[in-house]
């Protein structure tokens, strides 16, 4: 239940990081707030820098600048990920867009996620660490990028499985829940075998074996309609 938890939280949370989007200057807690959103919106791992420097694969934390490109409000992401595999992804958000267009401007080989105390002080890179402590002072709870990555698995195949609707034939329900887990997959950058054994929640698989899903007419509140439905 940590995922559905997480969701409980996250309307505050977004709003309190959306207020540390909107600072002046590049100082910690927008580059915290970034790294927030890019979590919240993107369902990417941390990383860690033993790991990139250990692989030469890349998590939030240790993003490289030229991993990262900026159209309009689009945040566009193509880096190597977790195992060597190539990641690419869009995030549509203005307030992020904007905070990241002005962090490149160090070049391509900075570390992205940076903050400086005073204008002319040098750029200090954001930590794995720091950002999982931001997480959890925003949303009031012990959550980890795993617990994003779970909710948004979740709630990608749960839209899928209501854009489908309940099928009465066992062939039906199950291209239906293929389709699902391959929707939580392209989300989350994986198989959809590990879609569903590792992040999609089993109530959900079984609540669609007995015919429920989440109200289709009201996919905007997703998250929201997810829990209701976990939680019948």
């Amino acid at each position: 239940d940590r995922a559905m938890a997480l969701a409980e939280s996250l309307p505050t949370a977004r709003s309190r990081v959306t207020r540390d989007l909107h600072l002046d200057e590049p100082v910690r807690a927008r580059a915290l707030a970034a790294a927030f959103r890019m979590l919240d919106t993107g369902s990417l791992r941390v990383g860690s820098e033993r790991y990139a420097e250990q692989h030469g694969s890349h998590g939030l934390s240790t993003l490289l600048c030229a991993h990262v490109s900026v159209s309009g409000d689009v945040v566009s992401l193509a880096f190597p990920a977790k195992s060597g595999q190539a990641w690419e992804s869009r995030i549509v958000d203005a307030d992020l867009a904007g905070v990241v267009r002005g962090l490149k401007t160090r070049g391509g080989r900075a570390r992205l996620l940076a903050w400086r105390p005073e204008p002319g002080d040098r750029w200090r890179p954001l930590h794995a660490s720091e950002i999982n402590d931001y997480v959890k002072d925003q949303t009031g709870g012990d959550f980890s990028a795993k617990d994003f990555r779970t909710l948004h698995g979740t709630v990608a195949a749960a839209v899928s499985l209501a854009r489908t609707g309940p099928q009465d034939r066992p062939p039906a329900r199950r291209r239906a829940l293929s389709g699902a887990m391959a929707a939580a997959a392209e989300v989350l950058g994986n198989t959809p075998t590990v879609a569903r054994s590792s992040y999609v929640d089993p109530r959900l698989v079984d609540a669609y074996e007995h015919g429920e899903t989440i109200d289709p007419s009201r996919l905007g509140s997703a998250e929201s309609e997810v829990r209701a439905l976990l939680y019948r």
